[in-house]
């Protein structure tokens, strides 16, 4: 099952972080089109830890939370609804 957080910190990067049995894997996209990858288990350990931090910070919304699940959504549909108002002028 997956877990939906709502974390009002602005994330700087665009990583992905993988880890399956003992292979853990970051992904990073950068200048649009490009990425790259990083097997380094320090790099990888320190960014483990960062995720776990961010999510202890966040709220889950998945299945709990109702109300701020509720809000998060409303937010997104309004920002759409504001866009598509732009983009019909």
């Amino acid at each position: 099952m997956d877990t939906l957080y709502w974390s009002e910190v602005m994330i700087g990067n665009n990583c992905i972080q993988v880890t399956m049995n003992d292979l853990q894997v970051i992904f990073f996209s950068f200048n649009t089109f490009n990425s790259m990858q990083t097997h380094n288990q320090a790099f990888c350990r320190e960014t483990d830890t960062w995720v776990k931090n961010l999510l202890k910070k966040s709220i889950q919304i998945s299945e709990v939370s109702e109300k701020q699940r509720y809000q998060f959504f409303n937010k997104i549909k309004k920002m759409i609804t504001e866009l598509k108002k732009r983009l019909e002028i």
